[in-house]
């Protein structure tokens, strides 16, 4: 299912067990936000069983970052990730966006 409009500037990588890292290039909050729910409410459509998830199937939480260009990707990353713990700390089928800058 397509999930962006502009799909030709999402890029998506797993980094590693069930984490992935999604970079819209170009989007403002409202986008990403709008994005990010899109991602959730696709997740639940399809419903994945997953038996150790109290609710049955899998969940989405999903941190994204938002920056000005130029940005260097380790402070993007972790504005991401830490967007990514504030979504969990919520509770599961959540995402945040935060607005990033530049760690030097």
């Amino acid at each position: 299912m397509p999930i962006g409009e502009n799909s030709h500037t999402i890029l998506s990588y797993r980094v590693g067990g069930d984490e992935f890292v999604t970079v819209l290039l170009d989007h403002r909050k409202e986008e990403t936000s709008a994005f990010c729910h899109r991602l959730i409410t696709h997740m639940k459509e399809i419903h994945i069983p997953h038996t150790k998830n109290p609710h049955g199937y899998a969940t989405l939480s999903v941190g994204a970052g938002i920056a000005p260009m130029p940005i260097d990707k380790e402070s993007l990353y972790e504005c991401a990730d830490k967007a990514l713990y504030v979504a969990k700390s919520k509770g599961r089928n959540r995402y945040e966006v935060l607005k990033c800058t530049p760690s030097h």
